[in-house]
């Protein structure tokens, strides 16, 4: 009788390991999904507040440099990355190319899936009243 009370034991350690196991992945995934999303979605908002610092520091200088650099410190705040600021050729708007890299536990690390990691949008400031 012993000995079938200690096979029992083993079932349900066996199956509350498989069970932590999966629990363990499910979250491992969860959580890296949830970064991705969250760091594309946070973006956006981002972009915005990039945009709002170039309108304002244009608004009170009138000097497109300096609107630029302000977009720029903007992002940096953010943990942004501005791959290019682009000029209109008549100096009428800006455009910053920015990435954002999210916070993930491997997925960065992996070269063919770090890609979808990171974040791009373009936002194109107009600087004209």
């Amino acid at each position: 009788m012993l000995m079938w009370r200690q096979e029992d034991g083993d079932i349900i350690s066996r199956w509350l390991v498989q069970l932590v196991l999966v629990m363990v992945v499910v979250a491992f995934v969860g959580f890296e999904g949830v970064s991705i999303a969250v760091n594309h979605l946070s973006l956006d908002e981002d972009a915005r507040q990039v945009a709002a610092a170039t309108r304002t520091a244009y608004r009170d200088g009138r000097d497109i440099d300096d609107a630029a650099e302000a977009g720029l410190a903007t992002a940096a705040e953010q943990g942004i990355e501005v791959t290019d600021v682009i000029p209109a050729e008549d100096d009428s708007e800006l455009t910053f190319m920015l990435e954002k890299q999210a916070s993930t536990l491997a997925l960065h690390r992996f070269d063919r899936l770090e890609g979808i990691t990171i974040a791009r949008t373009a936002r194109t400031v107009p600087l004209a009243p």
